[in-house]
């Protein structure tokens, strides 16, 4: 196939990474939902057995227990915080960058692909991939994500806008037969992909 260019814009990019951000969001909630729950039901009762209880029975426990939850909640509150200054901040400000970086290099990339395997290449530089080389592909939109091993932003995406209603058709047709449709798996909260079984294909 013939090498097709990739005319990389600012708000397709921007659309691509917000796509890969609310999944690594989804992700980290799906994590932390156990705790949440978790601090919501130990603060219901609390509530129970500090109102509906003997007021002049337990004043101890009562005054230890309610202690306790507010130790819980500001724990939870600092970590939240936390986690939002260091991790999800650092992490947009990373993709700023690498938006800015797409967008100032001047060098031309093309994509071809076929039954064997993609193709990135430049003037200077191109890089084969078999289609075993990926884990599996998601679609968004007009956009196509083709999944490699390891962290979600190492994937491989592309939209109609940058090459093409039709080529993003021929890429989606070639992905459905040689990958499976991901829903991803994740270690903890690590951005990496565990494996690929039959619950991940839909």
């Amino acid at each position: 196939m013939q090498p097709i260019l990739i005319k990389r814009s600012r708000a397709d990019l921007i659309r691509q990474f917000d796509f890969l951000k609310k999944f690594e969001n989804s992700k980290y909630l799906q994590t932390y939902k156990p705790w949440i729950l978790n601090i919501l039901g130990l603060t219901i009762l609390e509530f129970i057995f500090f109102f509906f209880t003997d007021k002049d029975n337990f004043v101890t426990l009562k005054a230890i227990t309610f202690s306790l939850i507010c130790l819980i909640w500001v724990i939870a509150s600092i970590y939240s915080t936390w986690f939002f200054l260091t991790r999800i901040k650092r992490r947009d400000n990373k993709i700023k960058s690498v938006i800015n970086t797409s967008l100032t290099d001047r060098t031309e990339y093309y994509i071809s692909f076929d039954q064997d395997k993609l193709v990135i290449s430049s003037a200077a530089s191109k890089t084969e991939m078999e289609w075993s080389y990926f884990k599996g592909y998601m679609e968004n939109n007009s956009s196509i994500f083709l999944f490699p091993e390891g962290s979600i932003y190492s994937c491989y995406s592309f939209s109609s806008e940058e090459i093409g209603q039709q080529n993003v058709d021929n890429l989606k047709n070639i992905s459905k037969s040689k990958l499976p449709l991901l829903r991803v798996q994740f270690n903890g909260i690590t951005k990496y992909f565990v494996s690929v079984t039959k619950a991940d294909i839909a």
